[in-house]
């Protein structure tokens, strides 16, 4: 679709001059052709050759996950702003002489259970949904239907490659 004011002229088609009226032309005209992607692919599938250039470029179709000691994680939590606050209130209650001159060292021993407890049950409760997701990415398709030097192969997903 052009014009050309200079000339006056517009190249404007109807719908059945360039074919879209068929089947063949609608998904020719809502489907541009595509320049094969990097390491090229046609209707034959990306070659071994181009395989290997690709993994060397872009590396196995995996996410490693990055993983902390059990005891870096717990002692984060211990960071976080709830644990922090009771944590001052424990020590000024500690500190801090009732009337009589006594401490409170009961408060003190439950606040830091309290704080002990939250730690906990954080931790707990997020290595149960780490595990949930785990159950779930497991459960997910491990194999993948590809064209490789122009037949259809069952792949690990590992080795897709872009392309």
């Amino acid at each position: 679709l052009s014009f050309h004011p200079a000339a006056g002229q517009s190249n404007l088609h109807s719908v059945s001059e360039i074919g879209a009226d068929t089947e063949e032309g609608l998904y020719e005209s809502s489907h541009p052709p595509e320049a094969p992607a990097e390491g090229g692919s046609d209707d034959s599938g990306l070659t071994d050759v181009q395989v290997e250039k690709l993994r060397e470029k872009f590396g196995y179709n995996e996410v490693t996950a990055k993983s902390e000691p059990v005891w870096l994680q717990i002692l984060k939590r211990y960071a976080q702003l709830t644990p922090v606050i009771l944590g001052v209130t424990a020590v000024f209650a500690a500190a801090v002489p009732e009337p009589s001159g006594r401490r409170d060292w009961i408060t003190f021993g439950l606040l830091v259970f309290l704080i002990n407890l939250v730690v906990y049950c954080d931790f707990f409760g997020d290595r149960n949904a780490k595990n949930a997701m785990k159950v779930v990415e497991d459960l997910s398709a491990p194999t993948a239907n590809v064209k490789r030097n122009g037949q259809w192969e069952t792949l690990k997903v590992r080795l897709l490659v872009p392309g």
